[in-house]
C-alpha cells in the first residue's frame, strides 16, 4: 500500500502577527526627536532677501570671489544659498553672492522686485541703464508696448527646465 504523500511546505495558517506596532501603521508618523526642533527660525539676510520668492527660478549668480564662475541658485538655507556650482551643489554665504545682471539682448531675466518679479522676460533691447524686455514667445497686441525696466533691477536666469 502506498503511504499519503505528505507536502513538505506548511500550509498557509493566520499569522499571529502584532499589529500594534508603530511601524504597521500606515497612519503613524515619522518618530518625534526633541533635538530636531530648533526655536531659532530661518532668518534671511538684508541682502538675499530678494532671492527668497524666485526659488525655482534658476537665477543666475556669481561669487565675489570667483566673479566670472556662475552658479544657479537653488534654495535659502538660513543665511546660506544652495547654489549648483557645475555639477556639485554649495553653500555659500548670501552676502558672497550677487545677481548676475544682463549683458545684452535676448538674455533670460527676472525682475528683482515689483508684480514682475518671478515672471520669465527676454530682453528685446538692452541698454546699460534700462532694458526692454517681454514674454518670451508671446508676440505683442495691437496698442501694447514691450516692458521697459531699469536693467539694476534684473537678473539673469538659465532657460526654464522642459515638463
Amino acid at each position: 500500500m502506498l503511504s499519503q504523500a505528505m507536502c513538505s511546505t506548511p500550509l498557509h495558517q493566520e499569522a499571529q502577527t502584532d499589529f500594534s506596532s508603530p511601524a504597521w501603521d500606515p497612519n503613524s508618523s515619522t518618530p518625534f526627536h526633541e533635538q530636531d526642533q530648533t526655536d531659532t527660525p530661518l532668518v534671511c539676510t538684508s541682502r538675499g532677501h530678494w532671492l527668497e520668492p524666485l526659488t525655482g527660478l534658476r537665477v543666475k549668480l556669481f561669487e565675489l570671489a570667483a566673479p566670472t564662475n556662475i552658479l544657479e541658485f537653488e534654495a535659502i538655507v538660513g543665511n546660506d544659498a544652495n547654489v549648483r556650482d557645475g555639477m556639485r551643489k554649495r553653500l555659500i554665504a548670501l552676502d558672497n553672492l550677487r545677481p548676475l545682471p544682463p549683458t545684452q539682448s535676448d538674455d533670460l531675466v527676472t525682475p528683482k522686485v515689483g508684480e514682475a518679479r518671478g515672471t520669465v522676460l527676454k530682453v528685446r533691447a538692452y541698454s546699460s541703464d534700462m532694458c526692454s524686455v517681454r514674454i518670451p514667445g508671446k508676440p505683442l497686441r495691437k496698442n501694447q508696448k514691450d516692458l521697459v525696466l531699469p536693467t539694476e533691477t534684473l537678473v539673469q536666469i538659465f532657460p526654464p527646465f522642459r515638463r
